[in-house]
């Protein structure tokens, strides 16, 4: 089942996020019902931080009121874990209503590194088996996955890969760190929304991949397909890929990211994805985009 190589987001869940998200938070009601379809389709892992407001805690309350739910799940620590040390662990498991979490997450290659100066990193061994299977770290440059590559503590690395941010830029470096043994989990599949906007509408502040998006629009238009199809099903081809996130807003988001999994896509298409090169790659990093 190819759902079971997707993690769902839950950022939603806590706070108005996606430049295409016209719905705002998620409300606690909304958020069971996405959960329910998640679990019902084959969904297994969920992915969300401390830093994500009251997501946690929304997610507390379900696990709690479903105690035969499939899922793991992965949290990122927030930067204040710097200060409260193992603590903060204690407190997301608490939030959570769990015993124990598939892996913790680093939120930045550079919270990792001062987190081993600081010590926390020695702190956070001690914990593993007890209160976390595997370390993480979210990274966002390939230069960063080439520093993660020989990292024996870390087994985890979650990095972004989509149809613009993909094989040509990533391909080679997300295959090394396969091949090294660590679990390879990638994100922003849909940009942040981006990809479902109007290409003449985009905000000026990243109107450098208009073209990009108009040419991505020629390639459905050409094949038949839809960008959703496309989108989640170029990332999951990936044999170096061992799960996408994806976040939705609404019960009926779910529904539709679910529904692009059933329509087989021609292979051939992701050899002109692949082809894509982006002029301005640094537009690709939507945590730019608000600066």
């Amino acid at each position: 089942m190819i759902s079971k190589k997707l993690i769902l987001g839950t950022v939603q869940f806590g706070l108005d996020y996606g430049i295409n998200n016209s719905h705002g938070k998620v409300n606690k009601e909304t958020a069971f019902q996405i959960l329910d379809q998640a679990a019902t389709e084959g969904v297994c892992m969920i992915d969300t931080a401390m830093g994500y407001g009251d997501a946690e805690a929304i997610l507390g309350m379900y696990f709690e009121s479903r105690s035969d739910h499939p899922f793991r799940v992965i949290t990122k620590l927030d930067h204040g874990a710097i200060v409260t040390g193992v603590k903060s662990v204690f407190d997301s498991l608490e939030r959570l209503r769990i015993e124990k979490l598939d892996t913790l997450l680093f939120h930045s290659y550079s919270f990792y590194q001062q987190a081993i100066r600081s010590g926390l990193v020695k702190e956070l061994e001690t914990l593993q088996g007890q209160c976390f299977e595997q370390l993480g770290v979210s990274v966002y440059t390939n230069e960063e996955l080439t520093l993660l590559k020989e990292d024996t503590l870390i087994k985890v690395v979650q990095s972004p890969f989509n149809l613009l941010d993909n094989n040509n830029l990533r391909g080679e470096i997300l295959n090394e760190i396969s091949l090294a043994g660590k679990t390879v989990h990638t994100r922003s599949v849909f940009l942040q929304g981006l990809f479902f906007m109007n290409p003449l509408k985009i905000p000026d502040r990243i109107s450098g991949l208009s073209n990009d998006l108009q040419h991505l629009k020629a390639l459905c238009d050409e094949h038949h397909v839809s960008m959703g199809e496309l989108a989640l099903q170029y990332t999951l081809s990936k044999t170096y890929i061992n799960g996408v996130l994806f976040g939705v807003d609404s019960l009926s988001q779910i529904e539709q990211n679910l529904n692009w999994l059933s329509k087989p896509i021609n292979p051939e298409i992701f050899d002109f994805i692949d082809e894509i090169y982006v002029s301005r790659p640094e537009l690709l990093n939507p945590s730019t985009w608000h600066s």
